[in-house]
């Protein structure tokens, strides 16, 4: 309650990050991230031949997989600058 109240940007966006509940958005930031931690897990079945089939594109499992590493480095830095200076 107290950082949606605050003017600290930080804290509100370690709320969000943090609380799934705090709001709409987060919510489907959170949904978006599970989704995305379930997809690179699926990815790496299929590059690694563990689901027994022919290898898919091994360009689209090559771009996929940094569309997706990139989207987790940017949630991290986001989780970094929002723990920053918090006290």
């Amino acid at each position: 309650k107290y950082a949606h109240q605050t003017g600290d940007w930080r804290m509100r966006l370690q709320l969000f990050l943090e609380d799934w509940q705090s709001s709409p958005g987060a919510f489907v930031f959170t949904l978006t991230v599970t989704l995305a931690i379930v997809a690179q897990v699926i990815l790496m079945m299929v590059a690694t031949n563990s689901f027994g089939a022919d290898r898919l594109n091994e360009c689209a499992i090559w771009v996929l997989s940094w569309v997706l590493t990139g989207f987790f480095t940017i949630e991290l830095v986001l989780r970094t600058v929002s723990k920053r200076s918090c006290k």
